[in-house]
């Protein structure tokens, strides 16, 4: 059996966060971001943006799929002193096949994640482990660790 994930690249975008391109055999890259909305200095509010860049023709599952589908979950390693307050999740598009309604996200997917944070030393990385199905007519499943470097 040949393996489905066989390239998986991280690297620092101009330094506001972090680039995953994610490919498996055979099927597109789609393209993880996170990266700060806001994080000014000596503030304690920090917004950041996972971002989702889906291939024409493909989907991902919503946070809540439905009848059929994987979820897409952020799970949040964050440094001490630091709380997650709300992620807000755009509104999936709603999908039919047969009786079953299921929710998908396709094109530029943005998930918004608002955090309170306590000034510490060392600055330790904002971590999220992402994870997803690349859909078709199958879903591959699909993790990534994306970092940001706390300031």
């Amino acid at each position: 059996m040949r393996p489905l994930i066989n390239r998986t690249a991280l690297g620092l975008c101009l330094g506001l966060g972090v680039v995953a391109q994610v490919s498996a055999q055979g099927l597109p890259e789609f393209v993880t971001t996170l990266q700060a909305v806001r994080d000014m200095p000596g503030d304690s509010l920090v917004t950041l943006l996972v971002g989702i860049t889906v291939p024409l023709g493909w989907h991902i599952g919503a946070k809540e799929p439905g009848g059929t589908g994987l979820p897409t979950e952020l799970e949040w390693r964050l440094p001490p002193h630091w709380r997650l307050l709300d992620e807000q999740w755009p509104k999936p598009k709603t999908e039919r096949l047969e009786k079953l309604v299921y929710y998908t996200y396709n094109g530029n997917v943005n998930i918004g994640a608002s955090f309170a944070r306590v000034r510490t030393n060392p600055r330790e990385p904002v971590e999220v482990v992402l994870s997803y199905g690349m859909c078709k007519d199958i879903c591959v499943p699909v993790r990534a660790m994306l970092k940001y470097p706390s300031r």
